[in-house]
């Protein structure tokens, strides 16, 4: 089962890629302070290469929470509309999972520090390099989906 995940930003978007439990690939897409739908093109365009590359059948998103900033919340909804839009475009099955479920299943803390994520992601997945914590937290979806459906699968 080939899967990707996102961790949503506008600024820094977090893509980690799996076989099963086997790291195959990550990547920040980084935007620069252009026009929003500038921005989203970007995005679009550099998540179609790497699905069109990695060929997932699963998909995971962070389910948006609520944030105190608006202007925030509008962007972050945004780029995720984007992504969704791709993945059915796609025929990709996408599956969300709340933020402090994700922090809770990779670190036993539902309010776990992102250096904490970034350190049990390469611990779990036997990683030999560091990951920006954006892509700590794409992989730690990943992790979270896995306990959260009993697979069965064993690395």
């Amino acid at each position: 089962m080939r899967i990707v995940a996102f961790d949503i930003s506008i600024r820094n978007l977090g893509i980690a890629i799996t076989d099963n439990l086997n790291y195959v690939f990550s990547t920040t897409i980084r935007t620069e302070s252009i026009e929003t739908s500038k921005r989203l093109l970007h995005i679009y365009e550099k998540c179609e290469e790497i699905i069109d590359k990695y060929k997932p059948n699963i998909a995971l998103l962070e389910s948006i929470f609520y944030h105190k900033n608006a202007k925030t919340l509008i962007l972050l909804s945004s780029v995720k509309g984007v992504i969704q839009l791709l993945l059915q475009k796609k025929n990709i099955q996408i599956f969300e999972i709340s933020p402090t479920s994700i922090k809770l299943s990779i670190t036993g803390f539902g309010f776990a520090k992102k250096h904490q994520v970034q350190y049990m992601t390469k611990v779990i997945f036997k990683l030999n390099k560091n990951l920006n914590e954006h892509e700590s937290d794409a992989l730690a979806l990943i992790w979270t989906f896995f306990n959260k459906h009993d697979l069965g699968i064993k690395r």
